[in-house]
């Protein structure tokens, strides 16, 4: 397969150079090409075929075929050599390399595919969790930095606001000292005249007066800064052009006639570059109830001066003169509160402690995952991580500048780069979850298939032992009871079967630890404990040379238990991933569960059966005076630890599907 698709390479190549030169042999091209497509046809056949063969035998390899022939059909390969031909018969040149080049990158990942050695599922788990990890963090480095972008917003906000207060706190305190002084003049007894108090009248109007044109400016900036009902900032018209004319319409726009404006000679061709964002507007910053108080007590002022009652326009002015300090110390506070809310320093801090953290997920992601293409190097989208840490450091830079628009700028910019990049690991970790699904139930097929025969033979050599050891007993005419020496060879023997069935054990415990890294099935790992608890039962037995019924019913129940779990693993493979987890079922390493509910079920039924047939072979076999010798005893206390495990995984599958 692998040197097919390098022949399918080879011609693609030749594709291409030819289709470069087409000027010189315009049909070659076309020729190589059609070649290249019928080798992909075959090979596609042949890769199903051959998958389908190697299932029972080697189905790592048959999953590995499997997965190539997948990627050949979700990239579509064959149908982009068809679109090769279908460009170089229209002579559009161009359009065929672009399309060549493309397959050609597709040939190879396949490639990579079929030379890539067999995954241990553990390594796989290892990135899986890994990957999984590295996504959590990304989220919580774009929730860090989402929230320091509000703060530089904020931060230029409050610039803005600060701005505009402190320009009005200049005039409220020329406000209050104008109106300080009419207050002075109004109660100043040489002014008792209603002449002396009129003439005071249109100083205390104008005060009046610029009192409500400030409450009045600061009413239009809240409704400026507030955002358009759809959350979008108000749009910015563009300024005119020279001369008072409107700016022409840029590339792309309709013009006038209906028609699309071509760019304007020597421009550079691509895509628009972004506006700049205008910068914040001061929202509101004056307290208005108290400028309200203010403009209501002046009004009061000047009608008394008006009128000529001194008493009265003292009184109003001085409670007017007051309202205008209640409103110029509110301003201050705020002023004040709008400073302390500049933190640069804590703001610059914590920029660099989230840019950290993007660097030790950047590093995190320098490895390659296995099964994974990455023309980039290490974990897809890590380059854009990298990018957005940069973005970080210039927005650092500007906080330190006390620059919050260029900080926030350089953090949107880091932000969208996180996205692209948390993008494309969890596409990478979606793709690792699928395959490790297929190499698991690839290798626990291999280990159950070879714990399944390495078990059939030692059963068999049992029951050949066992025949030539009663053939030895009858022949000295011994009976049941009476004591039988074995020579040394046969004792050998036994010992040595007792070996394999602790061979055969390791693999059960190999088996174990994987379904407990894998950590989606629920009573599984607790059927092949139970497979390792006979296998230890049968070496202990044959470790002492017994090699009779009960040996042999062991070694036929642990058969009988490996072959229903290859029956499910079978079904597994071919069938696709349960949907939607059980409760209760959630994997370390993200992915679906491995077996169906249904699967496990069976396997615990089986299971039962096996235990009620143990139950009722020993109950045959006791003597019938009722007493239980010590290896009886044995044998009830294994059958009811088997029955309540039994018990406990029933349990358990009732919990997952909601039957408390």
């Amino acid at each position: 397969m692998a040197r097919a698709i390098l022949v399918l390479l080879a011609v693609t190549g030749t594709a291409i150079s030819q289709g470069q030169d087409a000027s010189k042999a315009p049909d070659l091209a076309r020729v190589k090409e059609e070649e290249a497509r019928e080798k992909l046809e075959r090979l596609e056949e042949a890769m199903d075929r051959l998958s389908r063969a190697l299932a029972q035998t080697e189905p790592q390899n048959a999953a590995k075929l499997k997965l190539a022939f997948r990627e050949a059909r979700d990239r579509l390969v064959r149908e982009g050599m068809d679109r090769v031909i279908k460009y170089l018969n229209e002579k559009k040149l161009d359009r065929a390399l672009e399309e060549q080049t493309q397959v050609k990158v597709n040939l190879e990942e396949l490639l990579s595919i079929l030379l890539e050695k067999d995954v241990d599922p553990r390594e796989l788990l290892r990135h899986i969790r890994k990957l999984r990890d590295t996504v959590t963090g990304l989220d919580k480095v774009i929730q860090d930095e989402t929230s320091e972008k509000m703060a530089s917003d904020d931060a230029e906000q409050s610039e803005a606001s600060s701005a505009a207060l402190k320009a009005d706190l200049a005039e409220l305190e020329d406000l209050i000292r104008r109106q300080k002084k009419i207050e002075k003049e109004v109660k100043d007894p040489a002014n008792a005249s209603k002449d002396s108090l009129g003439a005071l009248a249109p100083e205390e109007a104008a005060i009046r007066s610029e009192a409500k044109r400030l409450r009045e400016s600061d009413e239009k900036r809240e409704a400026e800064a507030k955002p358009s009902p759809g959350g979008a900032p108000k749009p910015v018209e563009s300024p005119p052009a020279p001369g008072g004319e409107p700016s022409p319409p840029g590339e792309g726009e309709e013009t006038p006639n209906g028609g699309v404006a071509e760019p304007p000679p020597g421009a550079e061709a691509g895509p628009p570059k972004p506006a700049e964002p205008p910068p914040a507007r001061p929202g509101s910053v004056l307290d208005k109830k108290k400028l309200e108080e203010a403009e209501s007590a002046l009004a009061q002022a000047e009608d008394a001066l008006k009128s000529g009652d001194q008493p009265k326009a003292g009184a109003n002015a001085t409670e007017a003169r007051e309202k205008l300090e209640e409103a110029n110390t509110a301003a201050t506070e705020k002023l004040e509160r709008l400073r302390a809310a500049r933190d640069y320093k804590k703001m610059k801090e914590d920029q660099d402690e989230t840019k950290k953290e993007t660097d030790a997920l950047a590093d995190r992601m320098l490895e390659t995952p296995p099964l994974v293409s990455s023309p980039e190097g290490g974990v897809p989208g890590r380059q854009d991580v990298e990018a957005a840490s940069q973005e970080m450091q210039d927005a650092s830079q500007n906080l330190g500048l006390g620059k919050p628009r260029g900080a926030s700028k350089s953090q949107k910019e880091a932000l969208d780069k996180l996205k692209q990049g948390r993008e494309q690991a969890e596409e990478t970790l979606e793709e690792l979850q699928k395959a490790l699904r297929e190499r698991l139930l690839s290798y626990l097929r291999e280990k159950f298939t070879k714990m399944l025969n390495d078990q059939r033979a030692v059963t068999r050599e049992t029951k050949s032992l066992d025949l030539k050891l009663r053939a030895l007993r009858a022949a000295a005419g011994l009976k049941e009871t009476d004591v039988f020496e074995p020579d040394r060879k046969d004792r050998q023997t036994s010992e040595s079967l007792a070996a394999r069935e602790a061979g055969i054990t390791l693999l059960a415990v190999d088996v174990i630890d994987l379904l407990s890294e894998d950590g989606t099935t629920l009573v599984f790992p607790g059927v092949v404990e139970e497979v390792k608890s006979d296998l230890e039962n049968a070496r202990g037995l044959l470790s002492r040379l017994q090699t009779g019924d009960r040996t042999q019913r062991i070694q036929t129940e642990i058969e009988a238990a490996i072959e229903d779990i290859l029956k499910a693993l079978e079904n597994a493979q071919r069938s696709p991933p349960p949907p939607n987890p059980s409760q209760g079922r959630s994997s370390k390493s993200g992915a679906g569960p491995l077996l169906p509910l249904s699967a496990e079920l069976k396997m615990v039924r089986a299971l039962q059966a096996r235990v009620n047939e143990r139950t009722r072979a020993f109950d045959l076999g006791r003597k019938p005076e009722g007493t239980l010798s010590p290896e009886s005893k044995l044998q009830l206390g294994a059958i009811q630890k088997k029955q309540t495990e039994v018990e406990e995984m029933l349990r358990k599958l009732k919990e997952t599907v909601g039957e408390r």
